[in-house]
């Protein structure tokens, strides 16, 4: 390499050691913790429903991030204060540079009521939130034991598929343990008893024959179907 090349290799490697000196001046002396360039001016909400974004309380608790300094700002303590809210299911918080907080939140979804206070979810979660929307006033109410949810819940969600394709729906569903049975309410006040073990193959049954009964007693609404039988069923006709 002649001379040249290397007195200018050198020049450059020297300039460009002169502004990383430079810069890191600049940034050793700029007070990032209390500058105003990283005051949290804006909080973007991501969230698939915002129906519970109405609650006051809530907007307050995401609002209160603002006008603190992103560096200071504790997401642990913010996701923690958001997760006590009983319709928030998970939170993702990210910090947005310089001055943005984006806050990801999914929701509980409820498929219907266990019991008269609490909800259960697709997952067979039961969770506690206010029941006082016309949403979630008319969800199908289950009664059970918590320790056998997700079994009941599975059975509720099969049955509800067959009873819907006779136009049937559940208004409620209980396993009573002392009975050894399961209860079954309709909205038309139809009720339907089912052996413990096996429920959905009874519940099949009796759609398969739903519409002929029906039919053939005038479209009169029976008062309950009972299936606890080992052989055949029992109506009772209004």
């Amino acid at each position: 390499m002649s001379v040249r090349k290397r007195r200018k290799i050198r020049f450059v490697l020297l300039c460009i050691m002169l502004i990383l000196c430079g810069i890191g001046l600049f940034f050793g002396s700029f007070d990032f913790y209390n500058s105003s360039i990283f005051i949290i001016k804006d909080v973007k909400i991501f969230a698939v429903d915002c129906i519970y974004l109405e609650d006051r309380s809530l907007n307050n608790t995401i609002n209160s991030c603002l006008n603190h300094n992103i560096f200071y700002l504790d997401i642990i303590k913010l996701k923690r204060n958001l997760l006590l809210f009983p319709w928030v299911r998970e939170v993702t918080i990210k910090r947005g540079w310089p001055n943005t907080l984006a806050v990801y939140i999914e929701w509980q979804q409820a498929i219907a009521r266990w019991g008269n206070n609490l909800l259960i979810d697709k997952h067979g979660n039961i969770f506690y939130a206010p029941i006082k929307d016309k949403f979630t006033i008319q969800f199908p109410i289950i009664y059970g034991s918590k320790d056998n949810a997700s079994k009941i819940l599975q059975t509720y969600i099969q049955a509800y598929k067959l009873l819907s394709y006779v136009n049937l729906k559940i208004r409620i569903m209980e396993q009573c343990h002392e009975g050894h049975f399961w209860k079954i309410t309709l909205d038309t006040n139809t009720i339907i008893y089912l052996k413990e073990q096996n429920p959905i193959k009874q519940i099949y049954i009796l759609v398969k024959i739903y519409e002929k009964v029906i039919t053939s007693n005038g479209n009169i609404i029976p008062k309950y179907f009972d299936l606890r039988y080992n052989n055949g069923l029992a109506i009772k006709w209004n």
